[in-house]
């Protein structure tokens, strides 16, 4: 297997971007939540249209991008133990996870991000 991590760790191609990672539990009155921010380097590119097409909601996005890292990018799952979308910011728009393709045996994650906010 050829492992890409230089290329995903190279600061001529990547960017620090800050990630919000939710959290909680179940406590008397309902779910509490929090938010721990990780500051990450990935390269960011556009979505092209073989991307989206993997994505649930793919006819119906605007301003998706393309996150490569070295650092685990969470998508939303139910189940036994549900998770929460990772967020994170990427030049003043905030983009929320909705895609993460596991290539760690090649040294780095993919992660389809939506923007949320922004123009």
């Amino acid at each position: 297997m050829i492992n890409l991590s230089a290329l995903i760790t190279d600061p001529d191609f990547t960017q620090q971007l800050v990630v919000q990672r939710s959290t909680g539990a179940f406590v008397l009155g309902g779910w509490q939540s929090s938010a721990t921010p990780l500051t990450i380097a990935a390269v960011v590119t556009v979505a092209k249209e073989r991307d989206l097409q993997q994505l649930p909601e793919g006819d119906r996005i605007s301003g998706a991008m393309l996150f490569y890292t070295m650092t685990e990018l969470l998508q939303s799952t139910g189940g036994a133990t549900p998770q929460t979308s990772d967020t994170l910011t990427w030049r003043g728009d905030v983009y929320r996870i909705s895609k993460v393709w596991p290539y760690a045996d090649y040294g780095y994650w993919k992660a389809a991000g939506v923007r949320v906010s922004g123009d």
